[in-house]
């Protein structure tokens, strides 16, 4: 009897025009919304945000943070050092970039350039900031100052302190930087910007200005 009431109800309101009602559609979730779920959004998953995944933030990833990419960190910035690695005995190395966590060496406060260390890959050690002059034992301490000259020259330490040569008669020619001598990128472009080095090395120092 109920399946008979059923079908003249839909047979009197097509006599009528309107459309029969659909006794099968499944009812919306309890939640106000049509998706079927009933975490209050409308992107059919259960997770509480409306980005279509299920890992419970809105960058629209899967990861678990919410940095918007995939890799699973915060979006922090990578830090480490630089290694010269190798292969050839008769041809130069390849700087090999060193990601590293914790305070394994950068983190301790001491820029270690010799040990490839640069202002890109351990701000945190190495970028001196505005400062002009920094304590120093050797040229290479001297070498992420920025360079005050208007020409060439390089970097001398003299009484523990950092001083600016502008002799550029040392710079260029070569193609070879001279950090471990006071060239620097800004001091000696023609010798130590990372289009000329181009990430060959003979030791660790040697890719200190690379991009990191």
């Amino acid at each position: 009897m109920r399946l008979i009431a059923l079908l003249l109800t839909g047979a009197l309101l097509l006599g009528c025009g309107g459309d029969p009602p659909n006794f099968f559609e499944e009812p919306a979730g309890s939640d106000g919304d049509s998706d079927g779920d009933s975490d209050g959004d409308a992107d059919g998953d259960s997770d509480g945000d409306a980005d279509g995944d299920t890992d419970g933030d809105a960058d629209g990833d899967a990861d678990g943070d919410a940095d918007g990419d995939s890799d699973g960190d915060t979006g922090a910035p990578e830090v480490g050092h630089w290694d010269c690695v190798i292969t050839d005995p008769f041809g130069p190395g390849e700087c090999v970039r060193v990601v590293e966590t914790g305070s394994e060496g950068c983190g301790n406060s001491v820029c270690d350039p010799e040990g490839g260390e640069s202002k890109l890959s351990c701000p945190g050690d190495c970028d001196p900031g505005s400062a002009t002059t920094l304590p120093c034992t050797s040229e290479i301490d001297c070498v992420f100052l920025d360079w005050p000259e208007s020409g060439d020259g390089y970097w001398v330490c003299e009484g523990s302190s950092c001083y600016a040569v502008g002799d550029g008669s040392y710079c260029g020619g070569s193609s070879w930087c001279a950090e471990e001598w006071g060239e620097s990128d800004l001091s000696c472009p023609a010798d130590c910007s990372p289009s000329v080095t181009a990430g060959e090395c003979e030791a660790e120092r040697d890719c200190i200005f690379l991009d990191w």
